[in-house]
């Protein structure tokens, strides 16, 4: 005779990682009663504008240590918005610095909108929306995210501003 794990009756049996009691998935044990990745979420946004032609919109912000961001543009149709999202280092004077990324369309002709994804140093930097060729950019979304991967545990920097929140959430 061999016993046989059960995933989800909180019993925690080799080969099982986690055993919450439940089949449930995005609640940090999954279906086969496996570890899922933990976030911090340190900044998650969403801001709605609209560009002049020939003029940008610019969204400072600050990481506090290594971490991972994703921003997107929504709102795109051809012929009526086409944004190029770039984002920068900023200086100590608030000054733009180097180009670190930038994209014009997701999936040209489909996706005419812009996104990004990499790792970021702590530090200060800039989002920043242009229309196509200088072109007006009206009512476009921003939506970011920033966040640190936790997975393998250790000590994680971070600050809050006088008279500001912090928010951390883990997934």
């Amino acid at each position: 005779c061999t016993l046989e794990s059960v995933c989800g009756d909180f019993i925690l049996e080799s080969p099982e990682e986690c055993d919450d009691g439940n089949l449930t998935s995005n609640d940090g044990c999954d279906t086969l009663c496996t570890h899922e990745i933990y976030d911090i979420t340190h900044g998650q946004e969403r801001h709605s504008g609209s560009v002049p032609e020939g003029e940008e919109d610019r969204w400072n912000f600050t990481v506090d240590d290594t971490s991972l961001y994703f921003a997107r543009t929504t709102g795109c149709s051809e012929g009526e918005l086409d944004t190029i999202l770039t984002l920068h280092s900023v200086d100590d004077q608030g000054n733009l610095g180097a180009q670190i990324a930038s994209n014009d369309d997701v999936d040209f002709p489909i996706d005419i909108c812009s996104r990004l994804a990499g790792t970021l140093e702590a530090g200060d930097y800039a989002w920043v929306i242009t229309g196509y060729n200088l072109s007006a950019a009206v009512g476009y979304e921003l939506s970011t995210r920033i966040w640190q991967d936790v997975t393998s545990g250790g000590t994680f920097q971070g600050q809050v501003a006088e008279s500001g929140d912090a928010l951390s959430t883990f997934v």
